[in-house]
């Protein structure tokens, strides 16, 4: 296990309190990290996606090393999601307006 890695706890939001049948069986605070599938990286790198606030504008992914230390932070725009990670690029998926779904390629950020 690495280091522990601080994160400022986010609220569950009323409008993610569905059905209201379980409202009450929901926890107060979502858990650090988002359950999506973590995408590793060819060097042994994991990019994991942060819980975020109901609504929030973007989309906040951690990278970790092989010692499990946080190497740096990843922000999308909410319509944009990683795809898959690369040697020198990180491969951004984008839904459009009509729901279709764009591949960009970008930059691996240092």
């Amino acid at each position: 296990m690495g280091p522990a890695t601080p994160y400022e706890r986010v609220r569950v939001a009323d409008e993610e309190r569905i059905p209201a049948l379980v409202k009450d069986d929901i926890p107060e605070f979502k858990p650090a990290f988002w359950d999506g599938t973590p995408m590793a990286g060819p060097d042994g790198e994991l990019w994991i996606q942060r819980s975020t606030a109901y609504g929030a504008p973007t989309r906040h992914y951690d990278v970790f090393n092989r010692k499990a230390t946080r190497v740096r932070s990843f922000l999308l725009d909410k319509s944009r999601r990683i795809g898959a990670v690369g040697h020198r690029f990180v491969y951004v998926v984008r839904t459009d307006t009509d729901g279709l779904e764009w591949l960009e390629r970008r930059s691996l950020p240092k």
